[in-house]
């Protein structure tokens, strides 16, 4: 796919190629911290991308552009870009949304209401660490299909002094605001203070991170989030206090303590 460039911004270009690239549009982006929808010029939204956002305490604001385009949209408004993805796709029988021989969705007739296959992007920017507080873009959650994920850009945005400071200050009273709402609840934490000894723990890496389990794991999967449900957090930072299904209510994110 080396003929096109994927950057966020020249797509953008792109889209609104008729003389208003340059117009400011207000874009519906997740707030990862809070877990909620808000409004954000787009301009702003890629500036962040670029050059990272953070609150007034100095905690990273991390933002999610989910299905942009909407996939419905996707390949009028980036036919070059759609075309191209769906054909470089390895295992085409399988892959292909269209055409693939092998690929059940294909078979269906015109007045079924099918699954939405895409293609779909996610545009996203955070930090590589570990903060605990904000940084899942996405929950643990089970697809309706089997999907392929191809990460297509990155830019690396490094932290400033003082943000790393304030992230530091704010990972230990983050730290004990667990301690205190865990040991009030009389949950075993032993497992989990062994891996939040130091506010420095982080897993340094570019890009995204995908983490895939087993379906035969599911099960123990699902004992180990019911029994540590209210070591989690989810809207707005608050415990996770009730668990349906785990797989399904979209309120998991698993840390490296977690996975180990």
């Amino acid at each position: 796919m080396s003929g096109l460039r994927w950057e966020p911004r020249t797509m953008w270009s792109q889209i609104h190629s008729d003389d208003r690239a340059s117009d400011i549009v207000n874009v519906k982006a997740i707030d990862c911290l809070s877990g909620c929808e808000l409004e954000i010029p787009n301009t702003d939204f890629f500036k962040g991308y670029y050059k990272g956002r953070s609150y007034g305490n100095g905690w990273p604001e991390m933002l999610k552009l989910k299905d942009w385009p909407t996939s419905n949209q996707f390949e009028d408004l980036l036919p070059n870009h759609a075309e191209m993805y769906t054909t470089s796709l390895p295992l085409q029988p399988y892959t292909n949304p269209n055409f693939g021989s092998l690929n059940i969705a294909t078979f269906l007739p015109n007045d079924v209401h099918k699954v939405d296959l895409g293609p779909r992007s996610y545009i996203a920017f955070g930090i590589s660490q570990e903060l605990e507080r904000g940084d899942s873009f996405t929950k643990l959650h089970c697809d309706m299909t089997d999907a392929v994920n191809v990460l297509m850009h990155t830019a690396k945005v490094p932290a400033y002094w003082r943000q790393e400071s304030a992230i530091t200050d704010l990972k230990l009273k983050h730290m004990a605001q667990d301690k205190n709402e865990l040991c009030s609840d009389e949950i075993d934490r032993d497992g989990y203070a062994k891996h939040n000894t130091s506010p420095e723990h982080m897993e340094c890496q570019e890009g995204a991170l995908w983490d895939i389990f087993r379906r035969e794991d599911v099960p123990k999967l699902n004992e180990y989030l019911t029994k540590h449900s209210k070591e989690f957090r989810h809207i707005h930072c608050v415990q996770v206090r009730k668990v349906y299904n785990p797989m399904h209510d979209e309120t998991f994110y698993l840390m490296e303590h977690h996975k180990s």
